[in-house]
């Protein structure tokens, strides 16, 4: 997607572009609603303006988080908050606020104070967000997503559908396996993997060199 002021060109759909917000707006990306779509959110100071889909129109709701001088970053705090009885996965994304190495992380884009806290890293790392877990495998073909048998080939970090955060130092990175506090790790259920299975695949990251504006893909550890 190409940015113009307020007008945004959407790649592969015959050039359809559509507008949102004003052309000086701070302008965030994720799946606020759980559609598997991203879309836009204005930022504001520490008001933030959610649209669900890529049309132009206004938002379809709008909440504040944080302080206006805040740093913010995009992702998926609390991993698949699906039924055990839905067939697809629900993951959605929110906010959380980075202040030197703590983030407080928000689980729903509503007006309100953060549902966890963590530390990590320190103050002048450069932060990156993305689900670098791999899912759980079981059976004889890592290929299909049926369990086959009981034996567990391989156990990813997290698998969970949630982000975790990544540090970046120079050209090292490092990455976390959960977004929790520590006492939270004992609580899991014994037979959280029988939702794991639903996972895609983990997240990799890129690098960008302008030059002809090709990426470098990079394993995530």
């Amino acid at each position: 997607m190409v940015r113009r002021g307020n007008t945004f060109i959407v790649r592969g759909q015959g050039g359809r572009s559509f507008s949102f917000g004003d052309a000086g707006d701070t302008v965030l990306v994720g799946d606020w609603d759980g559609d598997g779509t991203d879309a836009l959110t204005v930022r504001r100071g520490n008001r933030y303006f959610v649209e669900n889909d890529i049309d132009t129109g206004v938002a379809d709701h709008d909440f504040s988080y944080g302080d206006a001088g805040d740093t913010v970053l995009v992702g998926n705090g609390d991993g698949d908050t699906s039924a055990e009885s839905d067939e697809y996965a629900l993951t959605t994304d929110t906010l959380a606020v980075r202040r030197g190495n703590r983030f407080f992380i928000r689980n729903d884009t509503e007006t309100g104070v953060a549902d966890l806290e963590v530390t990590f890293g320190d103050a002048r790392d450069t932060i990156l967000v993305g689900d670098w877990g791999n899912r759980l495998t079981y059976g004889d073909d890592s290929r299909t997503p049926q369990r086959e048998t009981d034996v567990l080939r391989y156990a990813g970090p997290s698998g969970d559908h949630a982000d975790q955060f990544a540090v970046r130092r120079g050209n090292h990175h490092y990455f976390s396996d959960e977004v929790e506090n520590p006492c939270d790790r004992g609580s899991r259920r014994a037979d959280d993997h029988e939702l794991r299975l639903r996972v895609r695949r983990a997240d990799r990251h890129g690098v960008r060199r302008a030059a002809g504006g090709h990426l470098r893909h990079l394993r995530a550890g």
